[in-house]
């Protein structure tokens, strides 16, 4: 009875903690959405200045790339969670249900290995950047270590996307269907 009860703890837990990995998913998908516009701003001001004023900024494409990093690697969890990212399932369509979740496990596995790989290289280069002081060639001097950080984290994030995904496969496996 205890170990019954036990379980159902551990499964609120999870649930809780999932319902969180979910909120900082949607939080990223708004932050871009800000980034977007903060884009669309900076560029626009950039393109006049340069073209009526003939007076170019000289931080606006870096800081737009940088915003552009953020863009690219952030909302991938989310993406992945919401099913909106791009997947060649023309094969796995023809597949039972149940060897589509074994098919989508053992790719979610890949991908949990191969984001470690980039979480773990990643940390790497920002504690070097940041360990030697590297900052752009800019005329802002930004340090990088800011803009490589943004590797580990969004790829650590997606990493534990990939494990809530691989749970809830596994559990829809074993017939406890979320």
């Amino acid at each position: 009875m205890y170990l019954a009860w036990g379980g159902i703890i551990i499964m609120k837990n999870l649930s809780v903690l999932v319902s969180g990995i979910d909120k900082v998913g949607e939080f990223f998908l708004r932050a871009c959405a800000f980034l977007l516009l903060l884009m669309l701003v900076t560029v626009l001001y950039d393109v006049l200045m340069r073209y009526f004023f003939s007076r170019p900024t000289s931080w606006a494409l870096e800081i737009n790339e940088y915003f552009f990093i953020f863009l690219s690697i952030m909302p991938a969890a989310e993406i992945l969670r919401q099913k909106k990212h791009i997947g060649l399932d023309i094969f796995l369509k023809k597949l039972s249900g149940r060897r589509q979740l074994y098919v989508e496990i053992f790719y979610s596995i890949c991908m949990l290995f191969f984001s470690s790989i980039v979480v773990w290289r990643g940390f790497e280069m920002t504690a070097n950047a940041y360990k030697f002081g590297m900052a752009s060639s800019s005329l802002l001097s930004f340090p990088l270590f800011i803009p490589y950080s943004l590797i580990p984290a969004g790829f650590g994030w997606l990493s534990l996307q990939l494990v809530v995904k691989i749970g809830s496969n596994i559990n829809m496996l074993a017939g406890r269907y979320e």
